[in-house]
C-alpha cells in the first residue's frame, strides 16, 4: 500500500510536513493552496497545485483534489490528508462528500473535530476528565459587564476564526486584564465592533511565557500515542501574535504525557493534535490551556526530537508499526540564531548555546536539499523582517 500526504495550505506548518514526509522518505509531497507562499517558492520537495479560491470556496476545494486525485490515483493508493489550520480542516470535513475518492484522515470525525474547535465545549470535556483548566466564564454581547473576575485574567474569542474577521483598534489575539475594569474595557470594545459570539474570561495563571508548555502528537486508532514536549523560552508579545512560540526547547514533564493521555484517550481522540499548558509558578500544577485538531505551527520541533508525526501516520495508514523514536536536545527558533541568541542572558543563553542543543537548534524552512538560490534569497529576507517586526 502507497500513502502520499496531500498537505492543504503553502505556510510554515504546511512545509514543516512536506518537509518531514521528504526526510522519512526523499519523496516530494503533494500540496494543495490558494497561491504559493514564501515557504513552498521554487522548492524541491514538493508537488505545489494552487488555484484562487481553494481556501474560501468549498467547490474550488473539492475540485482541485479531485482533479489532483485523478493524476495520482495510478501510482498510489491513497492521500494522507493534512491540514496546517482548523480553518483548513473544517473546510476539509465540509468537502468529504464532494470528493471522488476517500482520504485517511489523520483527524477525528468531523462532529468532535468541529465541536473541539469551541474552546468552552473542549474545556467542559477536560473537567469531566478531572484535568486542570482554568476557571472559566462565558461573555457575550448582553451580559459581558457581569462575566468579568476580580483580579488578573485572560480574555480570548472561544470561535477565533470568527473573531477573526473583525478588526477594531484594541484587537489582540489574546487579552491579558490587570483587573475587572481593564476586562471590561476590553469587552466592551470587541462586541463594539460588532462580534457577536463568546468570548472566554479566564482566571490568570502565574507565570511568565517560561511557565508554557506545548506537547504536540499522534494517536492511532488503536490508542498507540507518541509525544513530544517543549517548553516555551521566548513568545511574540504584538497583539495579534501574542503567545506565539519564537523560543521553544526540549523538556520532560511526565505529567504533561500522562494529562494529554488522558484527554485524547478519554474524548476518543485519533490523529495528530497539539496541546497547551501552563503550570503556575506558586504551584507548579499544569493547567490545559487549548488543544489544537492538528499539528502545532511549530511541529517541527517534533522531527528536532526524534519523532516524525508524519512517518507515524503514514505506517499506522499502512498497518505498520511506529517507526522507532531516539530522543534528542534540540532547540526550535522562528528568526536567525544570532537574532535569538541576543534576547537570551544567564541560564537561557548557557542552555541555548548548549553544543549539542545548538547543533541541533533550527526550524524548518531552512531545509539544506531545498536549496534553490531564490527561495533561499526570499527566505533570507523574511527572516530578516521577522527579526525587524519584533524589533530585534
Amino acid at each position: 500500500m502507497v500513502v502520499v500526504p496531500l498537505i492543504l495550505g503553502t505556510d510554515e506548518n504546511s512545509y514543516t510536513q512536506a518537509r518531514a514526509y521528504h526526510e522519512a522518505y526523499g519523496r516530494q509531497a503533494v500540496v494543495c493552496g490558494a497561491g504559493i507562499l514564501a515557504p513552498f517558492y521554487h522548492t524541491k520537495i514538493a508537488q505545489v497545485h494552487a488555484r484562487a479560491g481553494f481556501s474560501s470556496d468549498v467547490d474550488v476545494f473539492a475540485g482541485l483534489l479531485n482533479e489532483v486525485w485523478a493524476s495520482r490515483n495510478s501510482d498510489i493508493d491513497n492521500f494522507l490528508m493534512i491540514a496546517p489550520t482548523e480553518e483548513y480542516l473544517h473546510m476539509l470535513y465540509r468537502a468529504l462528500d464532494l470528493l471522488d475518492f476517500s482520504p485517511v484522515m489523520p483527524y477525528p470525525d468531523a462532529e468532535l473535530g468541529v465541536a473541539l474547535m469551541d474552546k468552552s465545549y473542549f474545556y467542559a470535556r477536560m473537567k469531566k476528565l478531572n484535568i486542570a483548566v482554568p476557571q472559566t466564564l462565558i461573555a457575550g454581547p448582553d451580559n459581558f459587564s457581569s462575566q468579568v473576575l476580580a483580579g488578573e485574567q485572560f480574555i480570548k474569542a472561544d470561535d477565533y476564526e470568527t473573531f477573526n474577521s473583525f478588526d477594531f483598534p484594541e484587537k489582540h489575539k489574546g487579552f491579558y486584564a490587570q483587573n475587572a475594569d481593564e476586562a471590561r474595557d476590553y469587552l466592551s470594545a470587541v462586541f463594539a465592533s460588532g462580534f457577536t459570539g463568546n468570548m472566554l474570561v479566564q482566571t490568570f495563571i502565574s507565570g511568565d511565557n517560561t511557565q508554557e508548555f506545548s506537547v504536540n502528537g499522534y494517536r492511532s486508532a488503536d490508542g498507540r500515542t507518541v509525544f513530544v514536549q517543549a517548553r516555551s523560552v521566548l513568545t511574540d508579545t504584538r497583539p495579534m501574535w501574542v503567545g506565539n512560540h519564537l523560543l521553544l526547547t526540549d523538556t520532560d514533564r511526565p505529567d504533561l504525557q500522562d494529562l494529554c493521555q488522558r484527554a485524547v484517550g478519554g474524548l476518543g481522540y485519533i490523529g495528530f493534535f497539539n496541546i497547551d499548558f501552563k503550570a503556575d509558578v506558586n504551584s507548579d500544577v499544569p493547567y490545559m490551556l487549548e488543544m489544537n485538531t492538528r499539528l502545532g505551527r511549530s511541529s517541527y520541533y517534533g522531527l528536532l526530537n526524534g519523532v516524525n508525526f508524519v512517518e507515524h501516520a503514514i505506517n499506522d495508514a499502512e498497518g505498520k508499526e511506529f517507526p522507532e523514536v531516539v530522543r534528542r536536545p534540540f532547540s526550535w527558533i522562528t528568526a536567525l540564531r544570532s537574532q535569538v541568541a541576543n534576547q537570551l542572558s544567564g541560564v537561557a543563553l548557557e542552555y541555548f548555546m548548549d553544543t549539542v542543543r545548538y547543533a541541533n537548534t533550527g526550524n524548518a524552512l531552512d531545509y539544506g536539499f531545498d536549496d534553490d538560490p531564490v527561495r533561499i534569497q526570499r527566505l533570507t529576507k523574511l527572516r530578516e523582517s521577522i527579526g525587524r517586526n519584533l524589533g530585534w
